[in-house]
């Protein structure tokens, strides 16, 4: 199956959207400076609370195209072009310790890992078992227009042969 733009952020928005209280999901970069800004995007209401909580689809750059070798079932080999794509997803939650966000925050992103890791959409298209989907992720507090937040970051990895 061949990858394209479209294919792999519609997978990618598609799972998170999938995610219980996930929060508002976009499948680009969104800029902003501004705190009224931040809110018209990303405020959403979790049990019957606003809350600032979304995440983001981005590339990690472009493809990488590498000539391999590879062995077939039965002893042959053949030449082939191995193309690897990078994604990045990365959330953010508004702090609040008395609710104990660090914990939500942690547990959301889990619970992203586990949706893509067992994702068929996203399986299908994993060529080399040797390299997994999500290659590193971070959670720490970050500044976001002025405001402290959880910050979350996967960075994802998907393989196909041309």
């Amino acid at each position: 199956m061949t990858y394209s733009e479209s294919t792999i952020r519609s997978s990618l928005i598609n799972i998170l959207e999938d995610v219980e209280d996930i929060g508002v999901v976009y499948d680009y970069e969104r800029w902003m400076t501004d705190w009224n800004v931040l809110l018209s995007l990303f405020k959403t209401e979790i049990e019957n609370k606003d809350q600032l909580r979304g995440w983001i689809i981005t590339a990690g750059g472009p493809p990488f195209w590498k000539e391999e070798i590879i062995s077939f079932q039965g002893g042959d080999t053949g030449e082939t072009i191995l193309v690897t794509y990078n994604y990045r997803i990365r959330g953010f939650m508004g702090v609040d310790d008395d609710a104990g966000t660090e914990k939500i925050m942690t547990g959301l992103m889990m619970n992203v890992a586990d949706a893509i890791k067992s994702s068929d959409d996203l399986q299908a298209y994993h060529f080399n078992d040797g390299v997994p989907i999500i290659v590193s992720g971070i959670l720490e507090y970050r500044t976001l227009c002025n405001v402290l937040v959880h910050y979350a970051e996967l960075n994802l990895q998907f393989q196909e042969i041309v």
